[in-house]
């Protein structure tokens, strides 16, 4: 243990958060230790303490009070089994699968479900760039860009293709970030890693040698 205000490990003494002539209980969520000097300097100077974290669990009472109408509801749906923590964390033991609230569900779900090596990663993208052109004019210009001309950067769709469908590219499965020209794209897998044909150098894929497996909005899994 030690002081929670100067972190010392001596000459600890336990102080009530709340004081037992106001009502204060020895319970852990009303202690705190403090050092001989910091709980006098407490009481004498007014020396502030830190936060207790709190122990109540009013979000809880509420999930509480509204299972019983809910499970009223979905009964009316569908045929509607309950079941108890210490019997989903018997069978999850069993398992060898670790605790959260997603392996619980799976659980209560499947109690023959058995963990796998493999892992879904999912990313948020944004569905449109925030700028609208290229700030400057691309490089290699052969005349003057006297009328200010910008290359579009904000193509959402070309060609049937959207920004971050998921398509297909010689075996490997990727997101199209982006388009470039009037018929090509790039695409990248999850981690943002780009996908190309191997005998070229450029990243630009041409859109006649990808096919679509499915649409995605601002959400992609791989």
């Amino acid at each position: 243990f030690r002081c929670r205000v100067c972190g010392a490990q001596t000459k600890l003494q336990c102080h009530h958060i709340r004081q037992r002539a106001k009502g204060g209980t020895d319970k852990l969520s009303n202690l705190m230790t403090l050092c001989d000097l910091c709980h006098d300097r407490h009481h004498k100077e007014g020396l502030k303490l830190p936060k207790q974290k709190s122990s109540f669990y009013m979000s809880a009472a509420h999930v509480q009070q509204g299972k019983h109408y809910l499970q009223a509801k979905l009964s009316r749906i569908a045929p509607l089994r309950t079941t108890f923590g210490y019997i989903t964390s018997h069978f999850r033991n069993n398992a060898g699968i670790e605790k959260s609230h997603v392996n619980d569900a799976v659980i209560i779900a499947d109690k023959q479900a058995s963990p796998l090596d493999r892992q879904i990663q999912t990313k948020h993208v944004q569905s449109r760039k925030r700028s609208l052109h290229e700030a400057t004019a691309r490089k290699g210009r052969k005349t003057p860009n006297r009328t200010q001309k910008r290359n579009n950067k904000n193509v959402f769709t070309l060609k049937g293709f959207n920004r971050w469908d998921t398509v297909q590219y010689k075996g490997r499965v990727g997101f199209i970030s982006g388009f470039t020209g009037s018929s090509s794209c790039y695409i990248v897998d999850i981690k943002g890693n780009y996908i190309k044909n191997p005998m070229r150098t450029y990243k630009q894929v041409d859109l006649r040698e990808i096919s679509l497996i499915c649409k995605n909005q601002t959400i992609i899994s791989q």
